[in-house]
């Protein structure tokens, strides 16, 4: 039990480590793709359910800033979170802002760099937060963790 305890306070101090602040103080944080200068950005300020989040270049705006509580990335005072669409884990899945409901789908734990959902998977790789082209912007979508550079985040 001993043991128990102290590897999950041990991840809990790797997730605050990452994000730079606890829950109790969950200060605004930016989520920067490592080694680029490229955020998660809401397009145009729309703080609308279903919007898909997208990269673009750090500026530090509202709109690219996000709340973690309760391993969830939430944005207008805990009414939208980073949500993978109708918790999909085959293929590239979009990620979306919708309303919060503390889902699987809506929850990240941070390993090893990346942010990985922790909704289950029948093969056990977990899926991870991922970007991909599409048209002229960078948009958020969620995809096997690969450990490619495209699943690689930080806070600033």
């Amino acid at each position: 039990m001993k043991g128990l305890i102290r590897n999950s306070v041990a991840a809990a101090a790797c997730i605050v480590a990452f994000l730079g602040a606890t829950e109790a103080d969950a200060k605004p944080t930016g989520i920067k793709m490592a080694g680029i200068d490229q955020c998660v950005d809401i397009p145009n300020g729309n703080f609308s359910k279903g919007v898909q989040p997208i990269l673009w270049k750090c500026h530090s705006g509202v709109n690219q800033k996000f709340d973690y509580t309760g391993g969830q990335f939430s944005v207008m005072n805990g009414a939208l979170c980073l949500d993978i669409e109708e918790g999909k884990t085959q293929g590239t899945t979009r990620v979306l802002l919708w309303e919060c409901h503390n889902g699987p789908n809506q929850r990240w734990v941070v390993k090893d760099g990346q942010l990985q959902s922790i909704l289950p998977t029948p093969d056990k790789v977990p899926v991870c937060l991922d970007s991909e082209k599409q048209g002229k912007e960078t948009k958020l979508v969620a995809r096997k963790c690969n450990g490619r550079g495209t699943q690689r985040w930080q806070t600033k």
